[in-house]
């Protein structure tokens, strides 16, 4: 009887080690290694984008694999923006808000980073990564190894001027930090070439097709979200391109006559300003880092951007916004939505203030893309006008 069970117990536990084998195949099969894109890197290598209808599907099949690790988040409609026509009982200007300021992390960022860490190869999950951030992207990056079943080894390169709300929630995490720089482009430039002398991998927070993917399953949430209705117009905050990158790529291929609208601080508009040069510029061409309370956008740019021929055929009009129009509209999120968004958002909603009136008898939307408010920036929107 003895030798029976002890039988029993080791066949058992051989079934057990199968379907175990199995299963973590089959997640390896599914989730891991794979989300490659052909297409969209083909599109992003050529600087072609007249055929999107391959991309629309690669892009829909990413938002369906990273599903499960994020939020989908809620499309809101804005009364405050909105204008409503009470003799035909519907509003005939739609605004909405694409609460990505509620997504894990507090940003879309971690779209991206989750969709990069997913693709990893065995090889270049063994040697590791590294990355650079002004702050979203890192604890989007944090977020997407602790969650994943497999260990990556990867190191976070901060500029000294991140965030203090920022810099303590990553500390929180226990992520591996390094600091160098006070510009986010001379930090990324550093990041990379560690990468580069230690065999790892280095992961952009634009600069990767991977990347981009994750950030378009933004625009398709909206598309369905919006359940067949006609979209307009979206608003999107830019730094390096690679959240309106991936929005346009996709919405484009759903509707080329969609008007994509690029949103960026006055004082910091590297990527405004490198289209009207037709290149990328640096400090060398006199691009101004200015200080902005949109530190999500703020910095310069890879000179060698795949973000920067997306941007220059597929996005349709910049709005420049100044300080006191993002302040103004943080504040007023508050006030007449109850909602936190950080100023890289708000840059988005000043964009659409400024220019409403061109906008009457549309549907658009907005897109919040973090909520990560310092104090010192609630401070300095809570007391205007005191």
């Amino acid at each position: 009887k003895k030798y029976v069970t002890v039988v029993a117990i080791v066949s058992a536990g051989v079934v057990v080690c199968q379907l175990l084998r199995r299963h973590y195949q089959r997640i390896n099969r599914l989730s891991f290694g794979r989300g490659s894109c052909p297409a969209l890197k083909s599109c992003l290598s050529s600087s072609k984008f007249e055929d999107l209808s391959v991309v629309q599907a690669e892009l829909e099949s990413v938002q369906n694999r990273i599903s499960k690790y994020i939020r989908c988040t809620e499309l809101e409609m804005s009364h405050w923006l909105s204008d409503c026509d009470l003799a035909v009982g519907r509003a005939t200007t739609e605004v909405y808000f694409k609460l990505d300021n509620d997504q894990v992390t507090g940003s879309f960022k971690v779209r991206g980073a989750i969709n990069r860490m997913l693709s990893l190869t065995p090889e270049e999950r063994a040697h590791g990564i590294v990355t650079a951030s002004t702050g979203n992207h890192a604890l989007a990056v944090a977020y997407a190894a602790s969650i994943c079943p497999f260990a990556v080894d990867y190191a976070i390169y901060l500029p000294t001027t991140v965030s203090q709300s920022k810099l303590q929630r990553l500390q929180e995490m226990k992520a591996n930090l390094q600091f160098y720089g006070t510009d986010s482009s001379v930090t990324e430039l550093h990041a990379a070439q560690v990468a580069n002398d230690s065999g790892k991998l280095y992961v952009s927070p634009y600069n990767d097709p991977l990347i981009i993917a994750g950030q378009a399953s933004i625009a398709v949430e909206i598309v369905q979200q919006l359940k067949g209705k006609r979209l307009d117009n979206v608003f999107v905050s830019v730094g390096g391109g690679g959240l309106i990158s991936g929005i346009a790529l996709y919405l484009k291929s759903v509707d080329p006559s969609i008007r994509v609208v690029g949103c960026q601080p006055e004082v910091n508009a590297c990527l405004y300003q490198s289209l009207k040069a037709t290149r990328i510029v640096t400090e060398k061409d006199g691009f101004v880092n200015g200080e902005t309370m949109s530190d999500g956008t703020a910095g310069g740019m890879d000179v060698d951007s795949i973000t920067f021929p997306v941007c220059q055929q597929l996005v349709d009009e910049w709005i420049l916004v100044s300080e006191e129009e993002i302040q103004r509209s943080v504040r007023d999120m508050l006030e007449k939505h109850h909602k936190v968004i950080e100023g890289a958002a708000g840059c988005a909603v000043a964009a659409y203030r400024k220019s409403a009136q061109r906008f009457r008898n549309t549907r658009s939307v907005i897109v919040l893309c973090g909520g990560n408010l310092s104090m010192k920036h609630l401070k300095q929107v809570a007391n205007l006008d005191a």
